[in-house]
C-alpha cells in the first residue's frame, strides 16, 4: 500500500509540481482534498504519513487550534505540517501544543519542503523501527581466540 501525503491546499501558493516531486523522492503519493471535513472519508484504506494544511484552507472564523484538534481527532498519528505566509502571525507554542509536527512558510520552496518532509520521513522510520519485536537483535558472533600466556 502506498503511503499518502495529503494536501489541503486552499492556496495557490502551494506549488504542486514541486510538492509531487519531493514526495515521490520519499516514496509517497500526493493526494489533494478540498476541505478538512473530507479527511475521514478519504483516509479509508489509505496509509496517511503527513498532512499539509495552509491557513487559507481554514475558512473564515476557524482558528489553527480548532482545525488541528479536528484533524488530530480523525488522524491522531498523522504528522501535521502547517503552511504559513511570511506575514501570518504564528504562535509556535500554540501550534506545538496542539500537535503540529512541523511548520513551513508559503510559497513552498523545494529545499524547505524537502527538509520538512525529511523530518516526517525520519519520524515514520523511527516509528516503524520501534514497533519491531524485541527478539530481533544483533547476531552474536562467536570467535575462537587462542591466548598464549607468557610464563
Amino acid at each position: 500500500m502506498a503511503s499518502n501525503l495529503i494536501v489541503i491546499p486552499g492556496s495557490k501558493r502551494v506549488n504542486f509540481p514541486i510538492l509531487q516531486g519531493v514526495a515521490r523522492d520519499f516514496g509517497w503519493v500526493v493526494s489533494s482534498i478540498s476541505d478538512v471535513n473530507e479527511i475521514a472519508a478519504f483516509m479509508q484504506g489509505r496509509r496517511i504519513v503527513a498532512l499539509l494544511v495552509s491557513k487559507d484552507a481554514l475558512g473564515p472564523g476557524n482558528t489553527w487550534t480548532e482545525i488541528i484538534q479536528r484533524l488530530k481527532g480523525s488522524l491522531p498519528d498523522v504528522n501535521l505540517v502547517t503552511c504559513h505566509g511570511f506575514s501570518d502571525p504564528i504562535n509556535w507554542e500554540e501550534l506545538s501544543a496542539a500537535g503540529v509536527f512541523h511548520a513551513i512558510h508559503l510559497p513552498l520552496k523545494e529545499n524547505e519542503l524537502r527538509q520538512a518532509l525529511g523530518f516526517v520521513w525520519e519520524a515514520e522510520r523511527r516509528r516503524a523501527e520501534s514497533s519491531q519485536p524485541v527478539s530481533v537483535g544483533i547476531p552474536v558472533i562467536q570467535r575462537s581466540v587462542k591466548t598464549e600466556i607468557a610464563s
